[in-house]
Formats: structure tokens, sequence, C-alpha cells
């Protein structure tokens, strides 16, 4: 299962948005770009899928001159096609902002949005709409609406067209919280279930645009997020199973983390990699999620560091994993790329790759 990746340059506050592919064949080259909405003069966040087959789901949300609201607008691109006309894929009522996006193995995708009703600017209201393989786009679903913002909404979607939305809210009353909603089989939403309340401040990973969110092939659903608490920084998870509903919330990794990441592999296990800053001689830090939950997390790097910056972690889905990250050191100043491995017996001993001393070039 793939997750929607965004592009380097998110545009935030950009007036365009703009497109281009390599469609080339055998010479491998960068078209050139190409402005990909024509008709507004102020577009937001691009997200880019793959979905399957190389066909690849743009989405951004645009302001629409006319209607004078926001609108969530979506493009196809396929080999030897070239991107589709822009399509505007919200329910046109309220309009939609923030677009998140999953997909699954047989081509299907599911967009979820933000919308703000008119009348009434504080009720804001979830929704979604399915897309199916050779079926095209499906009417937009309603999920719910709730009072206060709603940041990082994330979703989920595995091969059974089962799907998982999880966004933080902030009524300024009730304080910040963890909302999830489920879809069994397409069949409809759940009501809003709350979990992780209490905490001082809930934030989403800020290069994903939301909560990590992933479902395993056994319907566990399992959800990553920063947690600023009451004078604590925590990187906290819950997971919802099948029969019992959300399992109470736990604490991975105390301090700053660093750049951490979470990835599920197609067995279903989750590999955590994070930093610890506030350990002494303790930098980089792994956990898995199996099916007995989490494991104890375990460190892979120690020494003289002074923080752990960039994660990436690649798996093979039978059980082995590599992980590579950055830190720096005081002692001397320097900044050092490492890597591990993880296979039957455990995590390797970390060996650095790079190291780039202080004044070097």
């Amino acid at each position: 299962m793939l997750r929607p990746t965004p592009l380097v340059a998110s545009l935030l506050a950009c007036l365009h948005f703009f497109g281009c592919a390599d469609d080339s064949g055998g010479a491998r080259q960068w078209q050139a770009a190409r402005q990909m909405d024509l008709d507004s003069t102020r577009t937001w966040s691009p997200t880019l899928v793959q979905v399957q087959a190389g066909a690849t789901l743009a989405l951004w949300w645009r302001f629409d001159d006319e209607l004078l609201r926001q609108r969530i607008a979506a493009s196809w691109h396929r080999p030897g096609r070239g991107w589709s006309a822009r399509e505007t894929i919200d329910n046109g009522a309220s309009g939609g902002r923030r677009p998140a996006a999953a997909v699954d193995d047989n081509g299907n995708a599911i967009v979820a949005w933000v919308a703000t009703e008119v009348e009434v600017h504080r009720i804001r209201s979830v929704w979604v709409r399915r897309y199916e393989a050779g079926r095209g786009w499906q009417d937009p679903e309603y999920v719910a609406e709730l009072p206060g913002s709603i940041i990082g909404l994330s979703v989920a979607l595995d091969n059974e067209g089962n799907a998982f939305l999880v966004w933080g809210r902030s009524s300024g009353i009730d304080g910040p919280e963890l909302v999830g909603v489920r879809s069994e089989r397409g069949q409809g939403w759940s009501p809003p279930d709350r979990f992780a309340t209490g905490s001082a401040e809930v934030i989403p990973d800020l290069l994903l645009n939301g909560f990590p969110l992933v479902i395993r092939p056994d319907g566990v659903a399992v959800v990553l997020w920063f947690d600023f608490g009451f004078g604590d920084a925590v990187v906290s998870g819950n997971r919802y199973r099948p029969e019992s509903g959300w399992d109470r919330s736990e604490s991975l990794a105390l301090g700053d983390p660093g750049r951490w990441i979470f990835e599920v592999d197609r067995q279903g296990t989750g590999w955590f990699l994070f930093g610890h800053e506030e350990l002494p001689g303790a930098c980089t830090w792994a956990a898995r999620f199996t099916n007995d939950g989490w494991t104890q997390p375990e460190t892979l790097e120690s020494g003289d560091c002074a923080g752990h910056t960039w994660s990436t972690l690649s798996t093979d889905g039978e059980g082995n994993a590599v992980a590579l990250w950055t830190q720096w050191s005081d002692s001397p100043p320097s900044v050092s790329t490492f890597w591990s491995r993880y296979g039957g017996e455990g995590w390797s001993p970390a060996e650095p790759m790079t190291v780039l001393e202080a004044g070097s070039s």
C-alpha cells in the first residue's frame, strides 16, 4: 500500500500549480513544466499519489473565483497520455481544502478533505470521495461534522475496501483530541470515536501534513502522533482492533525524537525509527509493531551525539529492514550518516557511511 507523497516544494502560498512528467520512454528526461490550473489565481498544497501501472493522481486545493470558496481539484497522469483535464471532486456546497489520499493495490483510491459550512464558519465537516478502478469517481460521502479546528486529516485504505480516517481536533473548550472513523468495505462510516484526549497539544507529522496511519493485513489500524503534553514532548501511538476498537494510547518516544519515521511492510510489521536527544549516550532508537503490540525500543547508535536528524527505512516484506539516519556530534564537531540492518537475530551494529567534519567541504 502506498501513501501520498507531498511535493518538496509544497507551494503553500503560491499563485499557480505547475506539473511535469517523464513520458519519454527510453530517453529519460523531464518535460517542460505546464500550468495545471488555468482558472484559479490561487492554488495550494499539491500532492501526488502513485496508483497502479504508472498512473499518478495529483490533488490540490484551489480558490474558486466565481463561488468565492476553496475547492478540491484532481488530475490523472497516465503513461503515454499525459495529464487529464482538471476535475473538481468536492461536494460543491461547502467546498473543501487540505485533501488527503490513500490507494490500494488494485488501482482504487480514496480522497478525504475538510469543508467549512458557509453559514456557520466554526462548524467543519469531513468528506470523502472514492475512485474505483474501471468505474471512475463515485459520489462524495459525508463522514462527520464537528465544531472546532481540524488538523492533520489522514486516510488509509486496504485491499478489501476498508478505510480509516484520523484527524486532530480542538474546539477551544474540551482541549485537543484525536478523532477516528472507520468504513467497512465501503458501507458507510462509523460515528466519530475520540481517543488520545487530555493532551496539551496534538501535532501531526509536518512533512506528511498528517498523522502516519496504516492498516495491516489483519485489519488492525495503527496511528502515531507527536504530543506536546504538559511539559513533555512524546511520540504516542494507538491501534484499532476490529474486535475491540481503539486501545489505550501508548508513549513510544520521550523527548524530541528528531525526524522520526514509521513504515509497515506487507506482513503487517510496523517499523518505528527515531532519535533521542535527552538520554546521554543514546542517539538513535528503533521499535517494531507486531501481532503482540509494540516491542521495547532498542538503541541502534550510541556515543557522543548532539542530535538525530533525518531517517529513512526500507523493508522487504519478509521481516528484514535497513535503516539509515544522520546525526551530528559535538566532539569533534561532525555530521555522520549511519546504517543498520534488521534480520532474524535483531539489529546489526550501526556502521558509519559518511562523516563530514566541521570546516570540511
